[in-house]
């Protein structure tokens, strides 16, 4: 069963417009991309989903007679959760595609090896790209789009376009509706990006509406003219399509070239009467080709902060959305307990504040394993409160769609689960610092980086301290009023913490500048012989130390000083 995180509950996701009762249905093929409800569901397209009843007298994994099969529409959005091969059962997923899993290396991507075709295909009289009697899942949708990919053995790797798009873009289902909008730019996925002067670390703006996990996927959509072009051809067939009335197939490609190593998951058909010689995809699991980026920070969007980029100078830089879990998880409390939430197709209501929930990823990525990214967004170490919902007030109707209509529907983003939140525990270095830093009430403190190595520090510049080499720090901004102070707490022992006051850093060539100052810092504020310091203000004194040691409880102490 497909886990969502909503808040601290993990709780199934229902798809509502899927066949209802005890049936169990497989998800054969994706149709055409259409407004099929302009009334109900305005802000989205969606996009046709086959199911075909299963019957329980034959092996689900093969083709079966007499089928009775089902169109249901869902927005492009819901293709995150949707495999092809999959079973659901009353609207939740039962059971994953069961298929045969293969790893092809050496996969040559190139625009003379991979060429987008119909499954109908014909290849010579009488053969067909997919045989119908060897995979007739595809068979009412034939003029679908795949891409074939020629290996340097002779055979084939066919792979539908829904497959590659929910695989390289289908990190958050907020970057899944923006391909398909008829007038995609660059900024609508990046507002600004720069690259390091030896091209290896990259800082982008994510645009409006683009949650943290969809980082990796854009600043390659960004950075790279075959993903943008593979991007780009989502909306470009579609209005194609529009424009010769056609039925809506979209089509997409690679986001790369080269070659590269895939694990996927599907079926062997015969190709021209030589069996075994095309491999349908159904699933990707893993590629390895290579990202545009060894380093990539990362800033979301500042919407609905406290503070706006026009006040003064001094203010925070680094207030972004934050999405608050605990909303959606109080929206799904009640007295019988957690309900699972139900996706249904139509606009959102204009009256309910949207939801972000967290799905299990399912793509691997080899190349990022040994890559860092981290973001630039601000956590509260006490997260908010909300009352609890009363029972008439709980509402377990979200929409994957934009708000546009007055029905008690909750918009709801998902995306991926690499991203970090605060309600992960901190590591021990940082447990008692954040202790003291919780007590102080009068203070807004935020943790104002976060990664998905551990949801609280961010990799420090390659220095050492002595002997050893201090890996990661934990960045924390402390705001009243009109004063505020940047805490550093490096993972180091002993354990020390250093308060940079009067500084607040507005941006990422800041921080690298301050965390280059940390161990000279720390050597300083050793020789001392204290846990806590406070450092002079500045960005640009660098001979500036520690002045004076704290008392115990020492951060405590050392904030007060300077905010009362």
């Amino acid at each position: 069963m497909s886990l969502t995180t909503f808040g601290k509950r993990e709780l199934p996701l229902n798809v509502s417009v899927f066949p209802k009762g005890s049936a169990r249905w497989h998800l054969d093929w994706f149709g055409p991309v259409s407004f099929p409800d302009r009334g109900g569901l305005n802000t989205s397209p969606s996009i046709r989903v086959q199911l075909s009843r299963i019957d329980e007298a034959h092996e689900s994994l093969h083709p079966q007679p007499r089928r009775l099969i089902k169109h249901v529409h869902v927005t492009v959005r819901t293709m995150m959760i949707l495999g092809l091969g999959d079973i659901w059962s009353n609207g939740f997923l039962v059971c994953r595609n069961q298929r045969e899993r293969v790893t092809f290396e050496n996969v040559p991507i190139s625009p003379k090896t991979v060429r987008l075709v119909k499954t109908g295909t014909s290849l010579s009289p009488g053969n067909f790209l997919l045989p119908a009697d060897e995979h007739p899942w595809h068979m009412q949708h034939t003029h679908s789009y795949c891409a074939e990919v020629t290996m340097a053995d002779g055979r084939h790797l066919v792979i539908p376009c829904p497959v590659l798009l929910r695989f390289y873009f289908g990190s958050s289902s907020a970057l899944l509706a923006k391909l398909f909008r008829p007038d995609l730019k660059r900024t609508d996925l990046g507002m600004g990006w720069s690259k390091s002067p030896d091209g290896r670390a990259v800082f982008l703006r994510l645009g409006a509406a683009m949650p943290g996990p969809s980082a990796e996927d854009i600043a390659r959509i960004l950075l790279n003219k075959p993903a943008w072009a593979a991007a780009n051809l989502v909306r470009q067939s579609c209005l194609e399509a529009s424009v010769r009335n056609e039925t809506a197939y979209f089509r997409s490609t690679f986001p790369f070239e080269g070659s590269t190593t895939l694990e996927v998951q599907g079926v062997w058909v015969s190709r021209e009467g030589h069996a075994n010689r095309t491999f349908v995809v159904h699933e990707i699991h893993s590629c390895t080709a290579p990202f545009p980026f060894q380093t990539l920070r990362y800033r979301l969007l500042a919407t609905g902060s406290r503070t706006s980029q026009r006040e003064a100078p001094r203010k925070s830089a680094l207030q972004s959305h934050a999405t608050t879990p605990t909303t959606s998880e109080q929206v799904l409390r009640t007295s019988q307990g957690p309900r699972a939430p139900e996706l249904h197709e139509r606009d959102a209501s204009l009256n309910l504040s949207p939801a972000t929930a967290f799905i299990q990823a399912r793509r691997k990525f080899k190349d990022l394993e040994h890559k860092t990214v981290y973001a630039w967004k601000e956590t509260p170490l006490v997260p908010p409160t909300f009352r609890k919902a009363k029972t008439k007030e709980a509402n377990d109707a979200f929409t994957l769609a934009d708000q546009g209509s007055a029905a008690r529907v909750r918009g709801l983003t998902l995306a991926e689960s690499r991203t970090v939140s605060y309600f992960h525990p901190p590591p021990p270095f940082l447990s008692p610092y954040l202790q003291e830093l919780k007590q102080l009430t009068h203070l807004n403190t935020q943790v104002v980086t976060i990664d998905a190595v551990d949801g609280w520090t961010v990799p420090m510049p390659p220095r050492k301290l002595g002997a050893k080499k201090i890996l990661r720090a934990c960045v924390i901004s402390v705001e009243c009023r009109h004063l505020f102070a940047t805490v550093i707490i490096p993972d180091c022992s002993p354990t020390s913490a250093l308060v940079y006051a009067d500084l607040i850093v507005r941006d990422d060539d800041e921080l690298q500048q301050l965390l280059e100052r940390v161990p000279a810092d720390l050597r300083k504020q050793l020789l001392l012989g204290a846990q806590t310091v406070a450092v002079g203000s500045g960005m640009s004194s660098s001979s500036s130390g520690p002045d004076q040691a704290a008392s115990s409880p020492v951060l405590t102490a050392t904030l007060n000083r300077h905010f009362l």
